[in-house]
């Protein structure tokens, strides 16, 4: 009776703290493990108007959907450029949104295809994958 209160009693602390226990030698170890995948995308490029001229101050958001912002809303420098990296739940597109405050130039979006895999993927961390979006804006 003790033996068997001894195991119940053992289980039940291995299932609620996740750690690993062998239940009676016969049996295999049980082992729980808890996370979510995740990658990491850093995301850069340059907005310009149409004839390559850096758009400084372009707003610039990166979407997982239509709906769904990823991060801050960055702002290009004067070279046009942006620069980001952030962590999220592994996605296969990513959108990339830019707007021009100053109102000369009219907004734009593109699509981006994340590669198959990305680098130094282990256990729940996915990889990571660089994600590069050149856009020209048009004038109003």
């Amino acid at each position: 009776m003790r033996k068997k209160i001894h195991v119940v009693l053992s289980s039940l602390i291995a299932l609620l703290s996740g750690c690993k226990t062998h239940l009676a030698p016969s049996q295999p170890t049980a082992i729980a493990i808890y996370g979510v995948p995740y990658a990491r995308y850093h995301v850069h490029g340059t907005v310009e108007d149409q004839q390559g001229t850096p758009i400084e101050n372009a707003e610039v958001i990166i979407k997982e959907d239509s709906q769904r912002v990823l991060g801050d809303t960055l702002q290009t420098n004067e070279s046009g450029t942006f620069d980001t990296t952030v962590s999220k739940f592994p996605v296969s597109t990513l959108r990339i949104v830019v707007n021009d405050p100053s109102g000369v130039h009219a907004s734009d979006s593109t699509q981006v295809t994340i590669s198959e895999s990305g680098t130094n993927a282990n256990g729940f961390f996915r990889g990571d994958y660089n994600v590069e979006a050149n856009i020209q804006l048009k004038k109003k």
